[in-house]
């Protein structure tokens, strides 16, 4: 433990006084007047007084030991040798009440140092006893390590020590001691200066007591203390040595009083004045420190504001998310925050520290634009700048930035500073590129829909006409070829009608469960014929496939479609590989993250591969990159359009010189949890046989006449209506059973959804079959008496005669 000069103190006064009165009790025990009285030829410390202060010196030592190492033996042998040291003054003052002398007195002492009679030539004077009492006293009971009697200590050593001062000035200004006080009070300055040395060893040995505190405190009052201390000790002192008024005629008793008096005036101006110079110096310091502490609290404010705004900074650059920049321009040093890594990758050690680094990041095509007019903006007198471009990321991709500058200048307009923020508009761009292919898509399905209803009404019409005539004309007559092909042309305007509902959603399916491994088994000898000879195709069937659920020929086309692109990308020849698989879990597809059991369809190829620029457009309708008159750009889209409307999705991953591949997710059906209902096998002779009541409502004139002829040609009777308002009232009038409700679906006036339901509502027995070209015609006739039968458009005789005859039998 480290301790200060104070506490060491009373070892050193314990000592001192062990020392000196070691040598006054060995002078009486060897019989040397000189060494018993120092050589200071005045009457010496008598033996019992040298044995008691040789006692409070050992205790002194001995407690200020324990204090320091709290150590009980310590304390002990301290209070014992106290003890001593009080008994022997204790008894001394005993043999003065009583009048009688004891053997103690005489023990040490030899008979040749006994001039007068024994008792009262080595006893102690009544003073010396009453001080080593209290000093032993003071020791025993007050210093202990107990704070609660810490006061009878303060108290037993401030007597002591005002009475030997006392007896100091009497010296120190040629008095008798004690003011002549008597033999019996007469000290020797040796024990009193022993006795007061040991008094304050005393008072220090606990300086947290009340009476040493303020002598070492480092206050204002311990400091004007350690001032003070010195000066008022020593100045008494000084005077009474110079013994000036001992100077005058012992008859002059009044100027020596007043001579006296003028000193102690004297005395006290120095004390007042220094004391008063020290508390202005105080003052001076405390008024000091009180503005450095006001210019402290200014200082902590501000930088407490300028935390603050550091923190509102941060958290606004992070609420952001944009790359802070902030750049000298007079040095070109460009300092970034935290966001430049979490938005582009980049590690703190990768970003530069200079305009150098940001300009070689900007994409090549764009830098010379964004680099010119930043520097333009700075050397023009500009305050803002901002431009988009693209910046490189660390993985080398790029991203959609924003950027937006300040720039400050200095009282000439010089630029001295630029600070900015760069936002990454990455995703919203594609986001925004997103939501216009989705309203380009819309526009584009509209159209087809519209298209779609008149283009279906004029093949159907075609494709009956041609059955009709074909019906007339024999194979080996003359326009039977010419009839053959315009059933054919219809036909084909029907595939194409059907690819541009697919791709927009649109078409009808018939979705019956399907093992697809079953359905390529079927497809793998046409797609062999369609490959070249350099083109190899490899089949990898998962076994135990579960079941999807979609149109069987869609399905076809599916594949169709993509092995046909498969083989385009190879024109030097290559492997084909279709491969299924079960799959459970999440799968990234182009919509995003898809989760749940899928049944998947792979068609990859070891082609030319897709380029990154061209890969997010492959399913845009009508593009294509074949030359003109090799590809519609329907391909594609039609694909997604089906796979989409089957509740699936697609995958793609392609690279320049890596090949493709498609990977097309269906959901797996689950035969157990869904009932199949089946239309009821219909026999070839039956389907031309019908004698019931059917209602036929169709805007298109045409049309509704062919279907007519159809129905009446196959024994039905025919009521016919151009929209549904008219058909409710034709059917109305009808006395007889209606079998059938033969309706368009989308009609003026009254469309197919509103007479259905109108129908189901007069006719509970009468069947109803919806003719339709697309889902939103067919969405538009759901009634709350379920799903509705239809058959699509165009259709041919055969076709129309077995659904109908088909829903009246169900």
């Amino acid at each position: 433990m480290t301790r200060n000069p104070v506490s060491r103190t009373p070892t050193w006064i314990g000592a001192i006084s062990i020392v000196i009165a070691s040598l006054i009790f060995i002078g009486w025990l060897l019989g040397s007047h000189e060494l018993a009285g120092l050589m200071l030829n005045r009457a010496p410390v008598k033996p019992n007084s040298a044995f008691a202060l040789i006692f409070t010196g050992a205790a002194l030592i001995f407690l200020n030991r324990a204090h320091a190492e709290e150590n009980l033996r310590f304390y002990t042998a301290g209070k014992v040798a106290a003890l001593l040291a009080a008994a022997i003054g204790a008894i001394v003052l005993v043999e003065y009440l009583i009048g009688a002398g004891t053997a103690l007195d005489t023990i040490f002492i030899p008979d040749g140092m006994l001039i007068r009679p024994a008792v009262r030539d080595v006893r102690m004077s009544r003073l010396a006893a009453f001080a080593l009492t209290l000093l032993g006293a003071g020791l025993a009971f007050g210093r202990t390590s107990n704070r609660k009697h810490l006061w009878i200590g303060d108290i037993a050593f401030s007597i002591t020590a005002g009475l030997t001062l006392i007896g100091l000035l009497s010296f120190a200004y040629g008095a008798l001691p004690i003011g002549g006080l008597g033999h019996a009070m007469q000290v020797p300055i040796p024990a009193v200066m022993l006795s007061f040395l040991i008094a304050l060893g005393g008072i220090l040995l606990r300086p947290d007591s009340r009476l040493v505190r303020p002598f070492i405190s480092a206050g204002a009052g311990g400091k004007l203390i350690a001032q003070m201390l010195p000066f008022v000790i020593i100045v008494p002192f000084a005077l009474g040595s110079l013994h000036i008024t001992q100077m005058l005629s012992p008859e002059n008793a009044s100027m020596q009083a007043a001579l006296s008096s003028a000193i102690t005036a004297i005395v006290f101006a120095l004390v007042i004045w220094k004391s008063a110079d020290e508390l202005n110096k105080l003052d001076a310091r405390k008024n000091e420190l009180d503005r450095e502490r006001a210019a402290l609290a200014i200082r902590a404010e501000r930088e407490e504001e300028l935390s603050l705004l550091n923190e509102r900074y941060r958290y606004v650059a992070k609420a952001t998310n944009d790359a802070v920049w902030d750049l000298d321009v007079a040095s070109n040093k460009l300092v970034w925050n935290e966001s430049v890594h979490s938005l582009f990758g980049y590690g703190p050690d990768e970003v530069g520290s200079d305009l150098t680094w940001w300009e070689d990041r900007v994409h090549p095509e764009d830098r010379a634009r964004v680099v010119d007019t930043f520097h333009r903006a700075v050397s023009d007198g500009s305050e803002i700048w901002h431009s988009s471009y693209r910046f490189r990321n660390a993985d080398d991709s790029w991203s959609s930035v924003v950027d937006r500058g300040y720039i400050i200048r200095d009282p000439e307009g010089r630029a001295r500073r630029a600070i900015g923020a760069m936002s990454d508009r990455t995703t919203q761009i594609a986001l925004e590129e997103t939501l216009r292919h989705s309203q380009k898509m819309d526009a584009v399905g509209q159209l087809s829909a519209g298209v779609a209803h008149d283009f279906n009404n004029v093949l159907a019409l075609i494709s009956i006409s041609a059955d009709f005539l074909l019906q007339k004309i024999g194979p080996d007559e003359e326009h039977h070829g010419e009839v053959t092909e315009i059933k054919k042309a219809a036909d084909r305007g029907s595939r194409l009608t059907k690819q541009l509902l697919a791709f927009t959603r649109q078409q009808l399916l018939s979705a019956v469960p399907l093992n697809l491994n079953t359905a390529l088994d079927e497809m793998v000898g046409m797609l062999h014929r369609l490959l070249s000879e350099r083109v190899e195709l490899v089949v990898d069937r998962e076994p135990n496939l579960r079941l999807i659920k979609v149109d069987g020929g869609q399905m076809e086309q599916i594949t169709l479609n993509l092995v046909l692109n498969a083989r385009d990308s190879m024109p030097d020849g290559g492997v084909v590989r279709i491969e299924t698989a079960n799959v459970s879990g999440s799968v990234p597809c182009l919509t995003g993250v898809v989760s749940g059991d899928f049944v998947t369809l792979t068609v990859s190829d070891t082609g030319t591969g897709i380029p990154r620029d061209v890969l997010n457009r492959i399913f845009d309708p009508f593009f294509t990159t074949k030359e003109i008159g090799q590809g519609t750009g329907l391909g594609l889209a039609t694909v997604l359009g089906i796979v989409k409307q089957s509740g699936g999705d697609i995958c793609v991953d392609s690279g320049v010189g890596s090949g493709s591949r498609f990977t097309v997710y269906f959901p797996a059906y689950d035969a157990e949890q869904s009932q199949e209902s089946a239309d009821s096998p219909v026999s070839g002779e039956a389907v031309m046989v019908g004698g019931e009541t059917i209602l036929v409502v169709e805007d298109d004139d045409a049309l509704r006449s062919a279907v007519e002829r159809i129905l009446v040609r196959a024994g039905y009777k025919v009521l016919t209506a151009s929209n549904g308002a008219e058909g409710l009232e034709v059917g109305g009038a009808h006395p007889g059973r209606i079998a059938l409700v033969l309706t368009d679906a989308r009609m003026p006036v009254m469309g197919g959804a509103e007479l259905v339901r109108r129908i189901r509502e007069e006719r509970i027995d009468t069947r109803v079959l919806v003719m339709s070209g697309y889902t939103d015609e067919i969405e538009a006739g759901m009634v709350e008496g379920g799903a509705i039968p239809f058959i699509g458009k165009p259709f041919d005789n055969e076709a129309l005669l077995g659904k109908v005859r088909s829903v009246i039998q169900a």
